[in-house]
């Protein structure tokens, strides 16, 4: 009963019906973003719980949660880079497509091609930067200052893999554009 459910869900990008290398990387990146969604989801969770315990502890018992402040600061960042690239693949991103709209899909396809690659070129670079701090951090023990002394380069590496998978995704819709606009053909989950 499995594999006729997964056959039904098989996508023919090809001639012979087998999906394409790119539409299998989309897919696999699809799972990724869901999970770092959900970890980002989680990471908003802990925030809220977090901040009203420490509130209830301040106010009712005199002791506030030692390391609110670290651990906030830490899941807030899991909150914003694990859900770039989810936002992104589902278009929750803001835009302005007043002239596009309107544009043939050949020129928007055109248009689509250049924003994707000024993405990849911008994200391309904050992965490599953060990833250089990340691994700075993570060799020279830095921590985050405050209470606990808690290690600095998980939020670091966090920063890093966020971008990475967002650069991966403008990546693929790169290719996807461009298929798009040499061929006049349907790209990659649209």
């Amino acid at each position: 009963m499995m594999d006729g459910r997964r056959k039904q869900k098989k996508r023919k990008d090809q001639k012979d019906g087998t999906p394409s290398i790119w539409q299998r990387i989309y897919d696999v990146m699809s799972t990724v973003n869901k999970v770092q969604a959900l970890i980002s989801s989680v990471a908003v969770f802990i925030i809220m719980a977090l901040i009203s315990a420490d509130v209830v502890g301040r106010f009712v018992f005199n002791r506030p949660v030692m390391g609110t402040y670290e651990l906030g600061q830490m899941f807030m960042v899991c909150m914003v880079f694990f859900g770039l690239s989810y936002t992104q693949m589902i278009g929750g991103n803001v835009t302005v497509d007043t002239f596009t709209r309107k544009l043939n899909p050949r020129m928007s396809a055109a248009l689509s091609i250049f924003a994707n690659i000024v993405g990849l070129v911008i994200f391309g670079l904050m992965t490599h930067s953060s990833g250089h701090l990340a691994w700075i951090a993570l060799k020279n023990k830095r921590t985050v200052q405050g209470l606990l002394g808690m290690p600095l380069y998980p939020s670091k590496f966090v920063v890093t893999i966020g971008t990475a998978t967002l650069t991966l995704y403008f990546l693929i819709k790169l290719v996807s554009e461009i298929n798009v606009f040499m061929a006049k053909k349907k790209g990659i989950n649209e």
